[in-house]
């Protein structure tokens, strides 16, 4: 007579939830009087941002609307069209604005704070494949009043006085991000003490203090690309001012696990420290390559700078291995192992592998099919097998 035989297939569960990382690269760049006509100057920003490879784009001086299309469809979106650009002022010539991957964000809102000068707009966009943890940021570009006469100091703190009374409206999880050209002449000036010592939520500079026309600092320095005046205006006089800035309220340097600047990534591209005083394409470059040294030099009078955020993705799962339930058979019965009900949320299991956890040897056939087998060998007394199923 045939002894019964327990055969225990448990049910294994592998949920595991994964949390990512991924990385943000934003760019902000002056691009000088940048209106439809621009054409040549169009092809050497598409060499930079090809090089740079931005996820979002901080902007000054866009001539008007037709400034911004000619970036989309001549620099942005040649081979698709992934980029998109946020609302422009309608208020003055010079305008600020913004340019992103819609792939990486939605922009949600924007807001323009007027001032005696130029609109500062603002854009909210949330990060897509972000978890729910990572909260909306805001973008908001500025362009403050330029010279260093101690009026055009007094109109940049009145200008960015209007930022700060609207960033005192704000809450203490306030997210926001403030690139610009700021055309301020050291950490010193009152508009800029304003910004990164007296906003409601702090702003911090990642790369901090600075003294203009000084060889000690220079690598922190952003004008000009240029010693010689070029048919296109832009300031000459070499590399010796600190204009371009990107600024993170505190969220990305201290309080957010979830979305940080990263730290060490704060660059102005194409300035490798030598050349103080000098253009960029006078002696060879250490930082870049010729051909971007020269598209620098051509673009625009301006450095632009980058510097990247990380934050946590979206949460993944495992596959959820499901082996099936407990049965009874008999010496000599084939059984089938079926583990047909696993599945995985983010596609198809790729891989089974049926293993025996106790019980007496036996060999498992197809073991690593969806299906295995094995057949109950002669035993002297009622056992238990048990197997599990990994996907």
């Amino acid at each position: 007579m045939k002894k019964g035989t327990i055969i225990k297939v448990p049910i294994l569960i592998l949920f595991c939830l994964l949390y990512g990382q991924d990385t943000l690269t934003i760019m902000n760049y002056n691009v000088l009087r940048f209106d439809g006509n621009t054409t040549v100057r169009a092809k050497h920003i598409k060499t930079i941002v090809d090089y740079v490879k931005p996820d979002l784009i901080i902007l000054q001086e866009i001539d008007h609307k037709n400034g911004i299309d000619l970036l989309l469809s001549n620099v942005f979106n040649v081979n698709d069209s992934s980029f998109a650009a946020g609302p422009l002022p309608s208020t003055q010539w010079m305008k600020n604005g913004i340019i992103y991957n819609r792939t990486k964000f939605d922009l949600t809102s924007h807001k323009f704070i007027s001032t005696v000068l130029r609109d500062i707009p603002g854009y909210t966009l949330s990060i897509k494949n972000a978890h729910s943890n990572v909260l909306p940021l805001t973008i908001f570009s500025a362009h403050l009043k330029a010279s260093d006469s101690l009026d055009d100091s007094d109109q940049r703190w009145i200008e960015a006085k209007e930022l700060y009374k609207y960033i005192s409206q704000m809450d203490s999880s306030y997210h926001y991000i403030l690139g610009g050209d700021f055309n301020v002449y050291g950490s010193d000036e009152p508009a800029y003490k304003l910004l990164v010592d007296s906003m409601t939520v702090d702003l911090e500079d990642p790369i901090g203090h600075w003294v203009r026309n000084e060889n000690s600092h220079v690598e922190k320095f952003t004008q000009s690309t240029r010693s010689e005046q070029l048919s296109d205006g832009g300031a000459s006089g070499g590399l010796d001012d600190r204009f371009d800035f990107i600024l993170f309220s505190d969220h990305f340097t201290s309080k957010d696990p979830d979305m940080k600047y990263l730290d060490g990534s704060y660059k102005v591209i194409g300035n490798d420290g030598n050349h103080f005083n000098k253009s960029i394409v006078d002696g060879a470059n250490s930082s870049v390559p010729d051909s971007i040294a020269e598209a620098l030099y051509l673009a625009s009078d301006h450095y632009p700078v980058i510097a990247k955020v990380v934050f946590t993705t979206k949460s993944t799962t495992s596959p959820v291995a499901h082996a099936g339930g407990d049965f009874i058979a008999s010496i000599g019965d084939t059984i089938l192992l079926n583990g047909s009900k696993s599945y995985d949320p983010n596609g198809s299991i790729v891989s089974y592998n049926w293993s025996q956890l106790s019980g007496p040897s036996v060999v498992i056939e197809n073991s690593e099919s969806i299906i295995a087998k094995f057949i109950v060998p002669e035993i002297n007394r009622t056992s238990n097998f048990v197997f599990q199923l990994k996907v």
